[in-house]
């Protein structure tokens, strides 16, 4: 079973996200890629879930979704990144609130905010896998990680390149 849920920051400011699966157990927080939460989203949160884990696809854009690559540019470009990380952030909070492990995954623009997540709560992100997205690339940084880090990249991207994603590679070896 899906639903969309309501999720408080510790602001008290409420975000939607999209949950499936069991209620109790581990999860995934799901970060969307620059499109929103969309079907395609909603529908990897869905096979999460029968896969036994609490699927939490958080909502950046309170409820906008493009349908085509202007619309996304635009709604990526006024996303506000600090209140974005504040949301996943609250979703890894909501999830790891029993006590159980939680993992973040993110696409592109969610890539790099599912890499924050953990960063920011290391203690509470047991594992990381972004497809895309902001990289970090500072040892010092990375060494604060305590789950395994996922990272799948193209080799002719133009704006995360070979060369980034082979930094990032060795900053986190």
């Amino acid at each position: 079973m899906a639903e969309t849920i309501e999720i408080r920051m510790p602001s008290g400011k409420a975000f939607r996200a999209y949950a499936a699966g069991p209620a109790a157990g581990a999860g995934v927080v799901l970060v969307h890629e620059w499109w929103g939460l969309d079907e395609v989203t909603r529908n990897t949160a869905e096979r999460i879930g029968e896969l036994g884990l609490r699927a939490l696809a958080v909502d950046l854009y309170d409820g906008a979704v493009a349908t085509d690559r202007k619309a996304a540019a635009a709604l990526m470009g006024a996303l506000d990144k600090k209140a974005a990380l504040e949301k996943v952030d609250a979703g890894v909070r909501h999830l790891s609130a029993a006590g159980t492990k939680v993992g973040t995954i993110g696409w592109c623009m969610g890539g790099g905010l599912a890499l924050r997540a953990a960063l920011s709560q290391p203690d509470k992100v047991a594992a990381t896998a972004i497809f895309y997205g902001e990289i970090v690339d500072d040892p010092a940084v990375l060494a604060t990680l305590k789950g395994p880090v996922l990272g799948v990249f193209a080799e002719k991207d133009g704006w995360i390149t070979k060369e980034m994603a082979l930094r990032f590679d060795a900053a986190l070896a």
